[in-house]
């Protein structure tokens, strides 16, 4: 469901999209990621958001929740709210998001993952960027096509950004 969903909505049917997204189990839909992230990217994100915000019980860092399911630590839930916020535009939510992870104790941040990186340290970075991205004018940039070299966790990587009509276009 979730696959034919994202070719309706790639096909110009938000509707239809929407119709195969309510089909999925509302008990399991709360705790797939997969599932919120394509609520957000239809534009539903406050769908997104309220799903996560009821979803994802977890008895621990990680731990199974009462369904027997694996949850989210706190930690991690912030992350994706934080996240799902800042791809919306939504820079103010995003930042208190991450301002929470910041604040809680150690023993609640997940531990470090595949990247190396735990989620305090994937919010300070996330942070500091959303902070860019909020303070960013692009009234005060021309029309066109822009490209930088930046450190990227495997090496260098070359970045290009497309201006069009004072919003990003691509990236």
């Amino acid at each position: 469901s979730l696959k034919m969903a994202y070719c309706y909505y790639k096909l110009g049917s938000k509707t239809a999209a929407e119709q195969m997204l309510l089909k999925i189990d509302s008990s399991v839909a709360r705790n797939n990621k997969d599932l919120i992230k394509m609520w957000a990217r239809i534009g539903e994100v406050d769908k997104a958001l309220g799903l996560i915000e009821t979803g994802f019980d977890s008895s621990g860092p990680s731990g199974p929740n009462r369904r027997g399911q694996r949850g989210l630590s706190q930690s991690n839930k912030y992350l994706l709210l934080a996240d799902l916020c800042r791809g919306a535009c939504r820079y103010d939510d995003a930042i208190a998001y991450y301002e929470k992870i910041l604040a809680l104790p150690d023993s609640e941040i997940q531990p470090m993952g595949r990247q190396g990186t735990n989620d305090k340290t994937r919010a300070a970075i996330n942070l500091a960027a959303t902070r860019q991205l909020k303070s960013l004018d692009l009234s005060r940039i021309p029309d066109g096509s822009y490209s930088a070299i930046v450190n990227a966790f495997g090496g260098p990587m070359t970045v290009r950004v497309e201006i069009k009509n004072k919003r990003i276009e691509s990236v």
